[in-house]
Order: C-alpha cells, then sequence, then structure tokens
C-alpha cells in the first residue's frame, strides 16, 4: 500500500468518525428527556437564537409548527411524550443550524451540555490536584502532571 492509499484511508475513517460524531448528537424524536435535559435544550435555545438572530416565528416555520406551540413548550406549558417530542425537534434543529453556519464559515460554538460538564470537570481537576507543565529552557521535554497531595 502506498502513501496516498494509506492516507485517504486515514482520512476516510476521520470522515466516519465526524458522521457518527454528528449523528450521535442528534436526538429521536421518540426520546423520553430527564428533566435536566429539557432544561438544557430550552437554555441553549434561548442562548442560540439571541447570538444567531433568529425569532421563535422564524424557528416554528423551519420546524413548521406553530409559534404559539413553540412559545408554550418553551414555557413547559405541554409536558409528556408531546412536550419532550416537540423540545427533540428544537434540538435537533439547534444541532442543524449550527452546522448550516458552520459550513457558511460563521463558525460560531454552540454551548452544548457535554462541553459545559467537561468545563466543570476540568476545573474541578485544576482546584483539588494543582496541574502543572514543565519545559527544558531549549524548549525540548514538554512534561505535564499533578500534585496530588
Amino acid at each position: 500500500m502506498n502513501e496516498q492509499t494509506g492516507n485517504d484511508q486515514a482520512f476516510e475513517a476521520l470522515s466516519q468518525e465526524s458522521r457518527v460524531a454528528r449523528t450521535a448528537r442528534m436526538l429521536d424524536e421518540k426520546t423520553s428527556l430527564q428533566e435536566n435535559q429539557r432544561t438544557d435544550i430550552i437554555e441553549r435555545f434561548f442562548r442560540f437564537i439571541e447570538e444567531h438572530g433568529y425569532t421563535q416565528n422564524a424557528v416554528a416555520r423551519e420546524l413548521n409548527i406553530s409559534s404559539t406551540t413553540i412559545s408554550d413548550v418553551l414555557r413547559r406549558k405541554w409536558t409528556g411524550h408531546s412536550g419532550d417530542a416537540h423540545l427533540v425537534k428544537i434540538h435537533n434543529w439547534m444541532e442543524l443550524a449550527a452546522r448550516r453556519q458552520n459550513i457558511v464559515g460563521k463558525r460560531k460554538f454552540v454551548e452544548h451540555s457535554v462541553a459545559t460538564e467537561i468545563l466543570q470537570v476540568a476545573g474541578i481537576v485544576a482546584e483539588t490536584c494543582n496541574p502543572f507543565a514543565a519545559q527544558g529552557k531549549d524548549g525540548s521535554g514538554v512534561r505535564a502532571g499533578a500534585n496530588l497531595s
């Protein structure tokens, strides 16, 4: 196998991983949401439309639901499976809208609950483990570690 074929296979594998990751962020409309997921979707939605200049009416048109329904879902007047199904549609719409914006080059990032949790854990590690990085005078030998005392 030549170097080009190996590179092509590596890029294809990365592309496949990217497709899987994008699909993993989409939720099935039959999903029953946990309370923290509902709260997260609603909070992210309000930030998303403010940051990206959308209106609830525009989102309603794209989702083919009435703006009253979106408003009621966001105010939690809809509960159970129907409310969750609409929140999942809103979540998936945000994922797709963020991808569209990334594709056209605006590269704005949408806060995601997993990223938020990673940052929280990193903060806890920084507070409790006293992480450090050391580097030689000539720029070589970078080391990282943590003082666990």
